[in-house]
Formats: structure tokens, sequence, C-alpha cells
């Protein structure tokens, strides 16, 4: 497992640390960013992302992002698991994979 977590604005390492009990293998943590700043956090993480080992990505930051992120990874085949925080469980859940399949 290579456990990434991205945190703009909120702190959540610690509590997703302890959740996985493991220290991450990258934290990218922002207090404030603006639009201009998406570029150089998109390719940190690119860059952080695992070729061989399944990536455990647990994200805080703003939705956009999260779309032009998704934009980039979509052009390769990396080993990745998304996971959600569940207020109501106190756990982070993993999210299904979506494929292209959905659409037809």
């Amino acid at each position: 497992m290579h456990l990434i977590i991205l945190e703009i604005w909120r702190p959540i390492s610690k509590q997703a640390e302890q959740f996985f009990d493991k220290k991450a293998d990258k934290i990218i943590s922002y207090t404030e960013i603006t639009t201009k700043d998406y570029p150089k956090i998109i390719k940190e993480f690119y860059q952080s992302l695992s070729w061989n080992d399944e990536n455990f990505i647990i994200l805080s930051w703003p939705v956009s992002l999260n779309f032009q992120l998704g934009q980039v990874v979509w052009l390769n085949h990396f080993k990745i698991k998304l996971f959600q925080w569940n207020n109501e469980k106190q756990a982070y859940e993993e999210l299904e994979n979506i494929w292209r399949n959905i659409l037809f």
C-alpha cells in the first residue's frame, strides 16, 4: 500500500494515518492556495504516485482541483484505491472504481 494524503485548508493526515495504521508515504499539504497553484499541486501529486504499488488516496481539497487531477491521472493506468470519510461511521470508506463502460 502506497498511502498518499492531500490536504488543503483542513488537516486530515493524522486522522488518516491513524485509520490506516500507517505513516503516509506522501503528504501534500497547503493552508492557502489559488487556482494558479493547481498545476504545481497536480504535478506534485502525479510524481508521488507509485507505478508498482497500489495507491491509497485520501483527498481533502477543492472539487475543481479533483477534476483537473482526474484528467491527468486518467491518462495512465495506476493502481488506485480512493477513500472518502463517512461521518456516520467515523471511518474511511473505499469508493468503487468508475469505468467508462457506465456511459454505454
